[in-house]
């Protein structure tokens, strides 16, 4: 399409030449100026045209970059037949180009660090979801014994930590843990000292609970 575009200007170049060798001096060199600018105009489209396409090649951002540094626009460089690879633009050219790369290395950083942290998140809340069901099951299952053991009034309390009077010393180990200290005050009772709290026992049951 391009080349066909061009034919019928070739054409009128050529006739406008062979008139220009015919006609009167005077004549002809009008003529020739005609030609001349005929053919100059198509040169300037030419190049305007390579110009654009040789821009079109940059990056957006580098283009935004340059016209910022340089305070001229990319179509009025084109307008002025400057190429990106103009040895003028060269310094504009280098920085903004690594400009835009830096940048793109930060966005990409970003986005890496980013999804890191939610692939961590992730993680984090499966391993939670994966603890809480192991202890919700450890529960039920202590639940169900201390049931089978004691019974589900005494378990309950035992769950509560809890020491209720007629408790066993076993059930109390199971409710609040081993005492700090032991008295034994013959011949069937016992006392357990838990800080400043006491439990006291009388043939292997509570009896008292205080301090």
């Amino acid at each position: 399409m391009k080349i066909t575009s061009w034919v019928p200007a070739i054409a009128l170049i050529c006739t406008l030449a062979v008139l220009a060798g015919t006609a009167a001096p005077a004549v002809a060199a009008d003529t020739g100026g005609i030609v001349r600018g005929i053919f100059g105009a198509m040169m300037g489209a030419v190049r305007e045209g390579e110009v654009k396409n040789e821009w079109k090649k940059v990056a957006g951002k580098v283009k935004t970059c340059l016209s910022k540094r340089i305070n001229v626009t990319i179509d009025q460089l084109v307008q002025k037949d400057i190429y990106p690879a103009d040895p003028r633009l060269r310094f504009y050219m280098q920085a903004c180009e690594q400009e835009v790369a830096e940048a793109h290395a930060r966005l990409q950083h970003e986005r890496r660090i980013t999804e890191l942290r939610r692939e961590q998140e992730e993680a984090a809340k499966e391993a939670a979801a994966v603890r809480n069901a192991r202890a919700r099951a450890q529960k039920v299952a202590r639940h169900r014994e201390l049931v089978a053991k004691y019974g589900a009034n005494m378990a309950s309390a035992i769950e509560a930590r809890q020491v209720r009077i007629g408790m066993t010393k076993e059930a109390t180990i199971d409710a609040i843990g081993k005492p700090n200290r032991r008295e034994i005050i013959p011949p069937s009772n016992e006392l357990w000292y838990y800080g400043t709290d006491r439990v006291a026992f009388t043939n292997g049951k509570v009896t008292y609970v205080g301090n």
